[in-house]
């Protein structure tokens, strides 16, 4: 499964497991360092990629990483109304009922 088609779009399948990826962050934060050392924003689609990067900068600045934290870094840098605001936060949680999957996800991004 191509990440990227040929126009620069990413797949509806493509952008529900990047989506999942995040959701599984989202729920188990100590999983982090072990993902960011596979995966690079650049791997994204460019609003899930801005989740992404939120994420990492907030681990980076030692802050506790969840839902409000994420938030606060998606607000300073502009990024929330790209992702529909928090309630497109709140989708990405719950997207996934745990973090179990994420090792599934990412192996499917890296394809």
């Amino acid at each position: 499964m191509p990440r990227i088609h040929e126009a620069g779009l990413i797949s509806e399948n493509a952008k529900a497991v990047q989506e999942s990826l995040l959701g599984c962050l989202l729920r188990e934060p100590a999983l982090i360092d072990q993902v960011a050392a596979k995966l690079k924003t650049e791997m994204f689609d460019s609003n899930f990629g801005r989740v992404y990067a939120a994420v990492l900068a907030v681990r980076n600045g030692n802050t506790p990483v969840d839902l409000v934290s994420v938030g606060q870094e998606l607000i300073k840098r502009n990024n929330i109304p790209d992702i529909g605001g928090y309630p497109g936060l709140v989708r990405i949680w719950e997207s996934v009922p745990t973090a179990f999957e994420v090792w599934h996800w990412v192996e499917i991004i890296l394809r």
